[in-house]
């Protein structure tokens, strides 16, 4: 069985009145190439594939430019002991880098749901 689901990578954001990135790399199937038993999967038997509208692959040479603009445009949190961060993940596309936890460090993340909503996708005028 497979499901395909279509949808702007863009969605209209009210509170900023714009459109606003809605995609990202947990979105692509690449986002499994750390997940043992997973990545060794080719990239076709893995859960997301992430294609353009018309079903034609997104090429890597695309994908790593739209990766390189969430890195450059993105901002650091500065993390320091006992911190605490919310980030909304409709208006920052939920990206994060990379993080170790290195020996004797504990790490606990939560996440928080806030109300379902209906996609409206992106808005003509509103870039």
């Amino acid at each position: 069985m497979q499901t395909k689901y279509y949808a702007s990578a863009f969605e209209y954001f009210p509170e900023l009145d714009m459109n606003v990135s809605y995609s990202n790399i947990a979105d692509h199937f690449s986002w499994f190439d750390t997940w043992p038993g997973v990545c060794e999967l080719e990239p076709e038997f893995r859960p997301i594939k992430m294609t353009y509208g018309d079903d034609s692959d997104i090429s890597w040479e695309d994908w790593h430019l739209w990766s390189k603009l969430t890195d450059d445009f993105g901002f650091p949190i500065e993390w320091k002991a006992g911190d605490a961060v919310i980030v909304c993940n409709y208006r920052f596309s939920h990206g994060r880098p990379k993080y170790e936890i290195h020996e004797g460090e504990k790490r606990e993340l939560g996440v928080v749901l806030g109300p379902s909503y209906d996609r409206i996708n992106d808005l003509p005028g509103k870039w």
